[in-house]
């Protein structure tokens, strides 16, 4: 965890940012101790990529539909329960929390449909309350309450400029009200 290796004399506050995309990456931090290691060749192929995605060309959007329903029919199992993704961040949480003593921890996530961002946040708060060792540390901030899918580009999901805005100024505003 990259929290380990900062100086951390001044933290105010560690924020964390969850979404279900996260929990592959969070399940291997919790099994293995750390983060998987990045090559170089994947670091490359992975910019690469990104540089592909910034392209125009005829069709893009025909493609890449195509493309992700291909990929979800190659993709064996389904996905984890919200159980599952709850009980993996509480075990990064206890992780961050144990890396910075004494600094309060901010949480929020990023879910849509709506009833699947309220059940997760229920879920959560639930078992950051049967966790003394979070309870007092953790606050979960419920700033993205109204996203939708349409906040999001439509070929990859990820938000626009001003979704980014949106939630930077309501976590700002969260940790001016919360964090003392």
């Amino acid at each position: 965890m990259m929290l380990a290796k900062l100086d951390r004399s001044n933290l105010k506050a560690v924020a964390i940012q969850y979404t279900d995309n996260d929990y592959g990456e969070n399940r291997f931090f919790t099994e293995s101790g750390g983060l998987r290691k990045s090559t170089r060749e994947r670091f490359q192929r992975l910019s690469e990529k990104g540089q592909r995605n910034a392209r125009y060309f005829p069709f893009k959007y025909s493609y890449y539909i195509f493309g992700e329903a291909l990929r979800l029919l190659k993709t064996s199992g389904k996905s984890p329960s919200l159980q599952d993704e709850v009980t993996v961040l509480l075990a990064v949480l206890e992780k961050v929390a144990d890396t910075a003593p004494g600094v309060p921890i901010v949480a929020f996530t990023v879910r849509v449909p709506l009833d699947v961002y309220q059940r997760f946040n229920t879920l959560l708060q639930k078992m950051l309350g049967l966790n003394p060792a979070l309870t007092e540390r953790v606050t979960l901030a419920d700033i993205a309450h109204d996203f939708t899918p349409n906040k999001g580009f439509i070929l990859d999901g990820h938000w626009r400029a001003p979704y980014h805005h949106i939630i930077a100024k309501r976590l700002a505003d969260f940790l001016k009200e919360s964090v003392h």
